[in-house]
């Protein structure tokens, strides 16, 4: 297999927005639980199904795992991002066009990371709301959008851009 040029990225002013929104976003998710926690029931929702109906309950200090995967997941997607060369691409890298993939493919990680915490912070609202209706019917489908957009304005990118080259 043929080594990807390893190149440094700058970051632009719309990277370091998306970077600043998920850190707002963990926080946020960590303060949630903190600021409510003695308020709450000992028992809460901790698994949803498909319909977004409460089908699990467990003890509220479970409501700090989602935080808890948020960072990691939010640490684990941010080291990744500093290795674009690394990644498997649709296209053949080349020296003429690694500034570009990379740069697609470093937004691409963001904009997901950007969704997941955006789902979870979701899930813990609902999670210490007291909300008897649960998600909602409609989280299932929010879910899928804004986890799968950012996959489909990806690739469509990549294959405008070496239609440009």
């Amino acid at each position: 297999m043929k080594s990807q040029p390893k190149i440094k990225l700058p970051l632009s002013l719309k990277d370091i927005t998306i970077e600043l929104v998920c850190i707002v976003i963990l926080i946020i998710t960590w303060i949630l639980p903190l600021v409510v926690y003695n308020d709450l029931p000992e028992e809460i929702a901790i698994h949803f199904n498909a319909k977004g109906i409460p089908d699990s309950y467990g003890p509220k200090s479970s409501l700090f795992s989602l935080p808890i995967f948020s960072l990691l997941l939010f640490l684990l997607l941010t080291i990744l991002n500093k290795y674009p060369h690394t990644f498997n691409y649709p296209v053949e890298i080349t020296e003429e066009n690694a500034l570009k993939q990379y740069t697609l493919s470093t937004r691409f990680i963001r904009f997901l990371k950007l969704s997941i915490l955006i789902v979870f912070l979701f899930i813990v609202y609902k999670s210490i709301s007291l909300n008897p209706e649960g998600l909602g019917n409609f989280f299932l489908p929010f879910v899928f959008i804004i986890t799968f957009v950012p996959v489909f304005v990806y690739l469509i990118k990549v294959m405008r851009s070496q239609k440009d080259t």
